[in-house]
């Protein structure tokens, strides 16, 4: 048996393996938001490892949705941050984000949940810059998405 990606493994191994399941229009966005991410001074509050930890799962956020890796690849903690992060077909945008912004509950996020939150939140912020592709209608689904989040 192979063993799991790790969440630790260095940010480039990671980047590569992304960069071999995505086409490049999705690599280049989710590598703008690994970018965001790292920037995102939210993804130093816990400390270097946790960053590291959001720039890994910025970079796979979009693999379960956009690629046919099987979802036993990785360890616990990026497998759960990535099922976080996967919009389902049985839920609206307006829940899943909902879901993700655990705005509804009464606890507070695991480090799992908070950094899939800060992913989130980068990853609209890329998609709400890209002038060229925003739609009317992209716009406004990702700005209602964002009331959730915020």
């Amino acid at each position: 048996m192979c063993e799991k990606i790790d969440r630790r493994l260095e940010l480039p191994m990671i980047e590569n393996l992304c960069k071999n399941y995505y086409d490049a229009k999705t690599f280049a966005h989710a590598r703008r938001v690994a970018q965001l991410v790292e920037e995102d001074p939210r993804a130093m509050r816990l400390g270097p490892e946790f960053r590291d930890y959001c720039i890994t799962l910025a970079y796979c956020h979009d693999l379960y949705e956009d690629t046919f890796i099987p979802h036993n690849e990785f360890d616990n903690e990026l497998h759960e941050g990535i099922c976080i992060l996967t919009h389902y077909d049985f839920e609206s945008y307006a829940e899943y984000c909902q879901r993700i912004s655990h705005r509804d509950s009464e606890y507070f996020m695991t480090e799992v949940e908070y950094a899939a939150w800060i992913v989130k939140l980068n990853d609209m912020k890329d998609h709400l810059m890209q002038k060229e592709t925003l739609t009317k209608r992209l716009k406004e689904k990702y700005l209602e998405g964002m009331a959730y989040l915020l």
